[in-house]
């Protein structure tokens, strides 16, 4: 969760070390789960948090998150990208994304479910404006989870009903070219 509040603001380690003067080896740890920040000073956390432009509130919140499964981790990044939608447009939440080289970011920090769902999220908008897709991401755009990956409410409602999981006749293409499965990404809950 941390690791994408960096992704998300274009910091560094580094960067937050020379803002909150923690070190870069303890700050380090922390971004890569090796020392939970519930294991930090009280002083440690704040500075950490000042330095994020989070508040305690916000900075316990990842703590907790971070904790959580992966998949409910994966919940929120896509929920984030939805509201972002919603609240701005298509074109604002396509230029962040580009401007911000989300997709390659993630891919390299070896994040391959929200490198392609930003991958499929790019080439939906694209094809919805009639805007030429990018060709920076050719490379990442021949690859695909080697799983479907159906939406966490899918899978509840699955195991509940006891019925298999089916992709849906409306399932929006582009994230199906990467084994994603989305239906519509602009309804927020």
């Amino acid at each position: 969760m941390l690791k994408d509040v960096l992704l998300m603001r274009n910091l560094s380690v580094y960067q937050v070390s020379k803002e909150s003067n923690i070190p870069y080896s303890t700050l380090n740890d922390i971004f890569n789960d090796k020392t939970s920040l519930k294991k930090c000073s009280f002083e440690t956390v704040c500075k950490l948090a000042k330095a994020l432009k989070m508040s305690l509130n916000e900075i316990e919140k990842a703590i907790y998150k971070s904790e959580q499964s992966q998949y409910i981790d994966f919940e929120t990044f896509k929920s984030t990208f939805h509201h972002m939608l919603v609240e701005k447009n298509d074109y604002d939440t396509l230029l962040y994304i580009i401007e911000n080289n989300l997709v390659q970011k993630y891919w390299d920090n070896k994040q391959i479910k929200e490198s392609l769902y930003l991958l499929s999220l790019i080439d939906y908008l694209s094809d919805a404006n009639d805007i030429p897709r990018i060709k920076d991401y050719n490379d990442i755009r021949n690859h695909k989870l080697d799983n479907i990956l159906f939406p966490r409410e899918d899978i509840l409602l699955s195991k509940i009903t006891k019925q298999k999981l089916e992709v849906p006749k409306d399932a929006i293409p582009q994230f199906l070219e990467h084994n994603i499965v989305e239906v519509d990404i602009r309804n927020v809950k």
